[in-house]
Order: C-alpha cells, then structure tokens, then sequence
C-alpha cells in the first residue's frame, strides 16, 4: 500500500472516529422540547411564575364573598392576578366556571380589580373568588368564553380511591416535538393519549402560554404550547411516565444528527 494510499486512509479514519466521538454523546444530551396538550380537564391550576400581573377579562361574573349569607358582588371588568399568585380554574360538567385566586407570599395582593366604567383598582390580599353562571345559555348567544393564560400550569387533580372525585381530567393527547441540537429544525418525537383522571406537569424554567376555553361541551378544553426538558404524566392506579425526546426519536429524526451518523457509516464503508 502506498503511503499516500495510507495517508488518505488514516484522514478518513479519523473522520470517522471524530462523527461517531460527536454524535454518540449529542444522541444523550437532553435537549428542550416543545409539548403540544390539547385536553378536556375540570381543573387546571396556574403559578404566575412570569414576575407580573396577569390580566384577564370578566364579563357578567359574581364576586363570591368569605363569609357565610354574604350577598354575592356582580362584576364585569379586568381582573389582574398577583405575581406568585396560584389560580385554579374549574368546570364540572355544564356547570358554572369558577375561578380561585390565592396568594403563596405573605402580606402581598392577590388580585387588582378595575371595574367596567372605573378607573380605580382595588386590590385584594386574600382568597377571591369567581363564579360564572349561565355558561350553556352565554354560548347560545355566540358568547364563547377564552381565557388566555401565563404561567406554570397542572391539568386534573388526584382520584382519592373510595371518595367522591371532582376536577379530574378527561381526555387529551400531547404530541412531543423535538428540537435539533445543531440547528433550528425540528422534529416529530412521538405523541400520547391523556386517560381519564391523569394529572399533567409540564416542568420547564419560563412560563408558557396557554388558552382555555369555556363551551357548549362540558369541563374546560385547553391547548398549551410549552417549551421544556420534560413533561409528567402521573395515573390514577399506576406509576405513571415521563416524555421527553427520547434518543431512538433522535436518531430516527433528527436530521442534524443524522448527518453526523451518516458520515460516520459513510467513512466506514469506504475505509473497509
């Protein structure tokens, strides 16, 4: 063999070696994931985790008070929730929705309220509640309820075996997008369906969007678009799962690593 012929083997060699030294690690690294939920739940619970006031539009609501045989306060305006403020939003069946403020810090607001026609907030530093009736007959009048909203936010609320469950979730479907390391392209990395009585995490650092919508259908429908490392599914009777891009979904898909594993066998093959 020539040392020419020697010199070019060894090139591709170590082209070879330095594909599959790169691509083996980057086929384990995590990367972030977008995951697309789409569900029918009768809960959800929001942490404003953004560091400002989230701001939402009542229209034709009830200030349900504290105190026991207290007349309930209509209301119709903007309604502007605390930062660390937890939100639970609940639906069962076709009856009225109902919104839950409580605040996580001490000695700070909850919600800031400025009524239609008004331009001066009120702000309350303590659990408040919102009831809206009717909804049914609100959509036979095209009034179809969305509510944008901001934050961390958990789909369904744990079965207690023997009691009487409320606020679970019913049925949905996460499809898992995968995002290529090299680049900005992404990818198809599986989905899964979501069973009745499933609890939803998406656990990332930011906050994430997401819209739910109040119908002629029972409970809440919701569809959320959340970047992040992982997502939990926890199940009623059983150990539940973690999604994330799973390595075989990367190897299979991601076009950038496939690159680096093609040159990888590409090199091989001409080396034998």
């Amino acid at each position: 063999m020539s040392t020419g012929l020697q010199r070019a083997r060894k090139i591709v060699l170590g082209i070879a070696a330095l594909a599959f030294i790169t691509a083996l690690p980057i086929a384990f690294i995590k990367v972030p994931t977008t995951f697309d939920v789409n569900a029918r739940t009768e809960t959800l619970t929001l942490l404003n985790n953004t560091g400002r006031w989230l701001d939402l539009a009542l229209r034709n609501a009830l200030l349900v008070p504290r105190e026991a045989f207290s007349p309930e306060i209509p209301f119709s305006g903007r309604v502007s929730i605390a930062p660390s403020a937890e939100v639970h939003v609940e639906r069962f069946a076709l009856g009225p929705l109902f919104i839950t403020c409580r605040q996580q810090l001490e000695a700070a607001p909850v919600v800031r309220l400025v009524a239609d026609g008004s331009t001066t907030p009120m702000d309350l530093a303590e659990t408040t509640v919102f009831r809206v009736d009717q909804v049914p007959a609100r959509m036979l009048g095209g009034g179809v309820i969305v509510i944008p909203l901001t934050g961390q936010i958990t789909l369904g609320r744990e079965v207690i075996a023997g009691g009487l469950n409320s606020g679970v979730l019913r049925d949905g479907r996460i499809d898992v997008i995968g995002h290529s390391l090299l680049g900005n392209s992404r990818f198809d990395a599986g989905s899964t369906q979501l069973d009745l009585g499933d609890i939803v995490t998406v656990e990332g650092e930011d906050p994430f969007p997401a819209l739910v919508e109040v119908n002629e259908q029972p409970a809440l429908s919701i569809s959320l678009r959340a970047v992040a490392k992982r997502a939990l599914v926890r199940r009623f009777g059983a150990q539940g799962y973690e999604l994330n891009t799973s390595v075989a979904a990367r190897v299979l898909h991601d076009s950038a690593l496939q690159v680096l594993w093609g040159t990888c066998l590409r090199s091989r093959v001409r080396i034998t």
